[in-house]
């Protein structure tokens, strides 16, 4: 299978580790994760497996970057931008 074709998931609700693990086991992808507890997501069934994971990831505080045959999902840097400062 290739990364163009939808895989083939049993649920509209999985967990993240369920699809991480189908993605890499049906693409050419190997998966490299921080996410350190597991959580669902809601996977639509029409898209490549990279924009169903992206979509999946969307909601959650966890981004997907793409190297070569790698993909990594890592937590996003909070950003404090307006933060008051004691005086």
């Amino acid at each position: 299978m290739t990364a163009q074709h939808p895989l083939s998931l049993p649920a509209d609700s999985i967990t993240i580790d369920s699809l991480l693990e189908t993605v890499e086991k049906n693409t050419p992808y190997r998966v490299f994760s921080t996410i350190s507890a597991p959580f669902k997501v809601l996977v639509k069934g029409k898209a490549s497996p990279l924009q169903q994971l992206k979509e999946a990831l969307e909601p959650t505080p966890y981004k997907l970057s793409v190297s070569g045959n790698n993909l990594f999902v890592l937590k996003e840097p909070v950003s404090y931008t307006h933060l008051t400062l004691p005086t």
